[in-house]
């Protein structure tokens, strides 16, 4: 859940993604990736 709020807020430039904790970086990119599909398909 958080990761997921730290995705949005990186994608919608509000975050810089070095200010992403390293524990959540992993789960952050997941998140990432997952939406860059999810706008490609569209």
């Amino acid at each position: 859940m958080l990761a997921k709020l730290y995705a949005i807020h990186v994608v919608k430039g509000t975050w810089d993604y070095d200010r992403v904790p390293r524990l959540l970086k992993d789960k952050v990119d997941e998140e990432l990736r997952a939406m860059d599909l999810e706008e490609l398909i569209k």
